[in-house]
């Protein structure tokens, strides 16, 4: 197996106004998988730095390595990077965000910060608030598709539609 570069992926800080560099090795090797699955927490605090197509390239091969039922794969991976989709698709995003949580903001913030508040701490819902107002600024949207699930008369697929996944 070749051994690839790593490669420097500006990330932000939220406690810090400067981006923080962080080299991530694209080699499948350079972490073993479940400290990776234990140890990466939800960002929702993005850097607006471009992802080089090679670390693109190597997140989706992960992707489609997955395991799946009778090797079906009836998956597929959509990804956005231009800005003017973006900006389409952000304002549906915060309208949603707004309809299931921005409307208790006040309950929330009022709550303080050690209270776990009604459904999630202060903390877990300023970040979301943020990544709800600067969704558009992410520099890669990836949403995972359900190939045929349009057209499924299956029970379980009943409300999946736009709005069931959320960019990352």
């Amino acid at each position: 197996m070749t051994t690839r570069e790593p490669a420097v992926v500006p990330r932000t800080d939220p406690s810090s106004a400067a981006p923080a560099q962080e080299s991530i090795a694209l080699a499948p090797e350079s972490i073993p998988v479940l400290e990776a699955l234990h140890s990466t927490p939800s960002r929702r605090y993005l850097s607006s730095e471009p992802i080089p197509d090679e670390v693109i390239r190597a997140i989706l091969d992960a992707a489609v390595r997955g395991p799946n039922g009778g090797n079906r794969q009836a998956w597929g991976w959509v990804v956005v990077t231009d800005p003017a989709i973006k900006a389409t698709i952000a304002p549906w995003y915060r309208a949603g965000w707004d309809q299931a949580y921005g409307h208790r903001r006040a309950e929330v913030l009022a709550a303080g910060p050690d209270s776990p508040g009604p459904g999630m701490s202060r903390a877990s819902f300023l970040a979301a608030d943020h990544l709800a107002a600067t969704i558009d600024r992410a520099p890669m949207w990836v949403f995972p598709v359900l190939r045929g699930a349009a057209d499924s008369r299956l029970f379980r697929f009943e409300g999946v539609g736009p709005g069931a996944s959320m960019p990352g």
